[in-house]
């Protein structure tokens, strides 16, 4: 592969990335039903742009599709699973169906690995700035968090991303 085949890659991929990544910030200011499905056909239809030239999944084509679909498959049951056990223990709901769609789009896009180690960097970084806020208020009674771990888990792979290059 010669270095300009290469960028082109990296550009295709990053370019998809992106657009995943806005169309999931437009996913969530829709509350229309109608709407929020024609956002999923445009994501499908990124996701299968970048897939086919992200360096990040493999050699071969078939190596990447399997990657692609193995990650999205794995991240998506985890955390349904995650969400599940979730509503059924606790008052205060901090994961939501927006975090399992932003972890189905991490996981086609960097695979089984690359999903494990940006959801990890989020969720350290969402540690972090909690433990912070945390101590910030700690005289305070009410503490204001963070309530979803999405914006964590962009930061996170957005950290993985850049670690790549």
């Amino acid at each position: 592969m010669t270095s300009d085949n290469g960028f082109f890659m990296n550009f295709i991929t990053v370019i998809g990335e992106l657009t995943l990544f806005l169309s999931y910030l437009v996913y969530l200011q829709y509350k229309d039903i109608h709407q929020r499905l024609w956002l999923f056909v445009f994501m499908g239809i990124s996701c299968l742009i970048t897939v086919p030239f992200n360096p990040y999944l493999g050699k071969e084509l078939s190596e990447r599709i399997i990657q692609s679909l193995s990650g999205s498959a794995i991240g998506v049951i985890f955390f349904s699973l995650c969400l599940f056990l979730e509503k059924r223990s606790q008052k205060n709901k901090r994961l939501t169906f927006h975090d399992v769609f932003m972890v189905f789009i991490i996981g086609c896009l960097l695979g089984p690995g690359g999903l494990f180690l940006s959801v990890l960097a989020g969720s350290l970084l969402s540690v972090l700035i909690r433990a912070l806020i945390f101590l910030i208020h700690l005289f305070k009674e009410d503490c204001p968090t963070p309530h979803t771990l999405g914006p964590f888990l962009v930061i996170g792979t957005l950290f993985y991303l850049i670690a790549q290059l």
